[in-house]
């Protein structure tokens, strides 16, 4: 792995925007985002490539080949993995063959994801929802005027249906794109 990943978020500067862009021109490095989006977990390199390798012919992992395997491999870990690794997208371990996001992976999921016009980025809705849930029980707790008007335990199932309801959309949105993208590869 790289020894130097203190680039954690270092798409945020402006002036990395080219990197970032870069990054995520090569069908397989957007595959690889693809891949790991999934898990947001370390995985084993033959684990990515048939990954990958499925995006690329026909999103079914039964019918991907030794050799389109073995050359979607080949190319992973000879290329495009280090160059991940450099950029701090991801740590790549070669000795042992593990591909583990970082936190800069998040900045180019996102970038990805908005570019790609598919997917809202759940996780700032959940932050917002967590603060508003805070700020909820805080005025709670000074019992301001408005909020007091209705007892506590109106306002915490309040909250939780509506967290219910949030979850259970986000749920079946992404299901449906995880269904929809695995039959379709990439844009290019």
């Amino acid at each position: 792995m790289s020894s130097d990943h203190s680039k954690s978020h270092r798409f945020a500067d402006a002036s990395r925007q080219n990197e970032l862009f870069d990054l995520l021109a090569n069908r397989r490095r957007r595959c690889v985002i693809h891949a790991l989006r999934t898990t947001e977990e370390a995985i084993d390199l033959g684990t990515v490539s048939e990954l990958v390798a499925a995006r690329e012919n026909g999103g079914v992992v039964a019918n991907v080949s030794h050799e389109e395997r073995k050359s979607v491999y080949t190319s992973l870990q000879q290329h495009h993995l280090p160059k991940m690794d450099d950029w701090g997208v991801i740590q790549f371990d070669k000795e042992r063959g593990i591909v583990a996001p970082t936190e800069a992976f998040t900045d180019a999921r996102i970038h990805l994801e908005v570019l790609q016009g598919r997917e809202f980025p759940w996780s700032l809705f959940y932050v917002g929802y967590g603060i508003v849930g805070v700020a909820i029980a805080l005025a709670l707790g000074v019992s301001a005027p408005l909020i007091a008007a209705l007892p506590a335990p109106v306002w915490i199932g309040l909250y939780g249906v509506g967290l219910s309801l949030a979850a259970g959309y986000h749920y079946a949105k992404t299901s449906r794109l995880r269904f929809e993208t695995i039959d379709r590869p990439p844009k290019t």
